[in-house]
């Protein structure tokens, strides 16, 4: 008898598992071209993110740095934040960028909790998306 119920405590357990691995909703990571954008609290003296973070509480500032790869070969780029439920775009803003530039760094802020995306457009393309977590 108590080898069938550690058999069946096993299976159920395994069971378990696979139900919350499968439930995992991973954040979005989108880039193109070799782009690179991360989010975090601390920036070190090349204005890079320390250490990459992507849960933020909200009204709390923190950064997001963009490589773009390549030389932006435009004078401005354009920011997006949108409701990753909704896919509504809440801000969005033009940063004046040298085009031979490659690098972006700028803070940031959610005023609700909530899944938000960052999404980067360099002439008109969309160049990295990624998704942060607010509470």
């Amino acid at each position: 008898m108590s080898g069938k119920y550690i058999l069946v405590t096993g299976l159920v357990l395994i069971m378990l598992l696979a139900v919350i691995s499968c439930s995992h909703d991973p954040l979005i990571n989108y880039s193109v071209g070799g782009s690179i954008l991360l989010t975090g609290s601390v920036v070190d003296e090349n204005m890079r993110i320390e250490e990459p973070e992507t849960v933020f509480y909200a009204n709390e500032y923190f950064y997001f740095y963009f490589h773009n790869n390549e030389p932006f070969q435009v004078e401005e780029i354009t920011v997006q934040l949108a409701n990753s439920a909704t896919e509504k775009v809440l801000a969005e803003d033009k940063f004046p960028v040298y085009p031979e530039a490659l690098d972006l760094t700028d803070m940031i802020w959610f005023s609700s909790p909530g899944r938000y995306k960052i999404v980067i457009i360099v002439e008109e393309e969309v160049r990295s998306i990624r998704e942060v977590v607010i509470k």
